[in-house]
């Protein structure tokens, strides 16, 4: 199998990121010689580094982290273990006409991976609460 099949099928099989893709654009205009597709490139790359480096969150961001300051308080105030349903019947911000079960769910996923909530499945009712460590 050519090199360039081989690369399109590992390229194909994993999840690429914008970087590797500008990345592989600069190697394959300097192959050919166009200075044009090769510039475009690294502009494109120093401006993903500015992106990064200025940190700055969006709307969608900043109005996620209130939720999440929301849900911790929720759980620190309940002082048990809530599953999302009472969670969400416990704060009018989370209420179920305001937000969904599931981004509840990705809310609470990330609190896990910040190590701000902890997570028990009660095994006889097959439920999953989340609590504050």
């Amino acid at each position: 199998m050519p090199k360039k099949e081989r690369e399109v099928i590992i390229m194909a099989e994993t999840k690429i990121t914008k970087r590797e893709v500008l990345n592989k654009l600069i190697d394959h205009a300097r192959e050919i010689g166009n200075e044009m597709f090769e510039n475009y490139a690294i502009h494109e790359l120093e401006l993903l580094d500015k992106k990064i480096a200025s940190g700055k969150k969006n709307a969608i961001n900043e109005a996620n982290e209130k939720l999440k300051d929301t849900i911790v308080s929720v759980l620190t105030n309940a002082g048990k273990y809530l599953s999302i349903k009472e969670i969400q019947a416990s704060d009018s911000d989370l209420s179920v006409d305001k937000i969904s079960n599931q981004k509840i769910n990705a809310l609470l996923v990330q609190l896990r991976k910040e190590n701000r909530v902890d997570r028990d499945t009660e095994t006889d009712k097959k439920r999953t609460l989340f609590g504050i460590k």
